[in-house]
């Protein structure tokens, strides 16, 4: 592995409603990862909220590289939505 396939790059994505948001991504062994603010914005939340997260353990699965860096996995990402989401159920009808 080269040194230039840890560098990260940017890419202009065209998520929906016609915005346009710019996201710092590497990718390494064809895993796409996205740096913390990016992550957070993925997910629609602050920054502060995910470094929270991330201090009491209870984020996304994260790795850090160059002891500073940190870096998120889409795959994490949506791992952790999906661990975090919450299954509605209609009310019971009242009984006549």
């Amino acid at each position: 592995m080269l040194f230039a396939d840890l560098l990260p790059f940017a890419v202009s994505l065209t998520p929906l409603r016609g915005l346009y948001m710019e996201i710092t991504m590497s990718i390494t062994n064809n895993v796409i990862s996205v740096r913390e603010k990016e992550a957070a914005r993925l997910l629609g939340v602050s920054y502060a909220i995910i470094k929270k997260w991330r201090y009491q353990g209870r984020g996304p699965d994260y790795s850090r590289l160059y002891g500073r860096l940190v870096l998120y996995t889409l795959q994490a990402l949506k791992e952790f939505v999906d661990r975090n989401a919450v299954t509605v159920t209609p009310p019971e009808p009242p009984e006549a």
